[in-house]
């Protein structure tokens, strides 16, 4: 289950909502995080901090 606030997703976002697996795997790929919060902004409506703090798996 993704971490997502349906509220703050983006109104014209028709992908799927971002997995936490999928933003870790990104960053193990390289991606830089500012990359990741920005899709994660518009897929699963998070801001840079939650996705810091699912991808580093630590809070900020």
């Amino acid at each position: 289950m993704p971490t997502t606030h349906p509220e703050q997703i983006h109104p014209r976002c028709t992908e799927d909502p971002m997995t936490d697996r999928e933003m870790i795997d990104l960053w193990k790929t390289g991606e830089p995080m500012v990359s990741i919060a920005a899709k994660a902004r518009r897929r699963n409506g998070l801001s840079i901090g939650e996705v810091r703090e699912i991808v580093l798996g630590r809070p900020n």
